[in-house]
């Protein structure tokens, strides 16, 4: 049977030429080097041609100057290729579930640490970071330019950490921040308890957790409250014009508040209506979601 592997990128805020660092696009012959290196394993390498790596991390804007998150990167498939890629001008942190939550968990860090201090050409600069997966703490607020976690998500939705993840996740994340989630994708409409007997994904699911609103909504913010400061700290007259142009970006922005809970009591009555393309057969997808 033909796995659907989808990958969906999501941009923390509507303005993100503020803040990600996309200005060091990786080139068509770095990707080539990297996937072609001699250190990965050669099992991991035989995967490329189904899971899609370059097309992946090209889909979610992978500069070589982000600082990138990876969440639970087990043996580590793609910090073979994140953690060179971003080496020399970027920063690729592997975020863990701590040792003290499980066997596996203990186990998986120590190989993963016991991988990177190998080979320190390709690992040096990597770091390792624990998280409580009931309570998790990834990094400083809005402290990297990407989260990326690939096949993951079924896992925290079977043991109920996934609302808290994904909270996690939008609070390290800088303003216009890339969330990169990949995962085997269910039928469309799966309910909860069927992504929890067969390990795949439903879109709506992902979205429903992603609340990119807020950080959007803070944005609108900032002319309003530039203004006060010029007004009250400069002592700049401010024109009658720039008053009530303030006061129409306030009221927007309580209105979008208010909207918000309202489309939160609206979710608990009806589902969410989500359109997905997938991108010919490389495994990636854009999404649309509609009201």
């Amino acid at each position: 049977m033909k796995t659907t592997l989808a990958a969906l990128s999501l941009t923390a805020l509507l303005a993100p030429a503020l803040s990600q660092a996309a200005n060091a696009p990786i080139t068509a012959e770095q990707y080539a080097s990297v996937l072609a290196g001699s250190w990965r394993d050669p099992a991991n390498s035989a995967r490329d041609g189904y899971r899609h790596p370059q097309q992946t991390l090209e889909f979610f804007g992978l500069s070589a100057t982000q600082s990138v998150i990876e969440i639970t990167p087990g043996g580590g498939w793609f910090s073979e290729i994140l953690a060179p890629l971003l080496k020399d001008h970027g920063h690729y942190i592997a975020a863990v579930q701590a040792a003290s939550s499980s066997a596996y968990a203990a186990t998986s860090e120590q190989n993963l640490k016991n991988k990177f201090a190998a080979d320190p050409a390709r690992y040096a600069k990597a770091e390792v970071v624990e998280f409580n997966p009931k309570a998790p703490v990834l990094g400083k607020p809005a402290s990297v330019d990407a989260v990326l976690t690939f096949r993951n998500v079924h896992n925290w939705v079977d043991a109920g950490t996934a609302p808290a993840t994904f909270s996690a996740f939008y609070t390290v994340l800088k303003p216009g921040g890339v969330l990169g989630v990949e995962d085997h994708r269910a039928k469309d409409g799966a309910d909860l308890e069927a992504i929890k007997d067969s390990g795949y994904l439903a879109w709506g699911y992902v979205l429903k957790h992603v609340d990119v609103s807020r950080a959007s909504v803070a944005m609108y913010l900032i002319p309003p409250v530039a203004m006060l400061m010029a007004a009250t700290l400069l002592g700049e007259h401010v024109a009658l014009q720039v008053i009530l142009g303030a006061v129409i970006v306030l009221a927007s922005v309580a209105a979008i508040s208010l909207e918000g809970r309202w489309r939160s009591i609206a979710q608990a009555e009806r589902a969410q209506p989500v359109a997905v393309e997938v991108l010919g057969d490389k495994g990636v997808a854009e999404v649309k979601v509609g009201w």
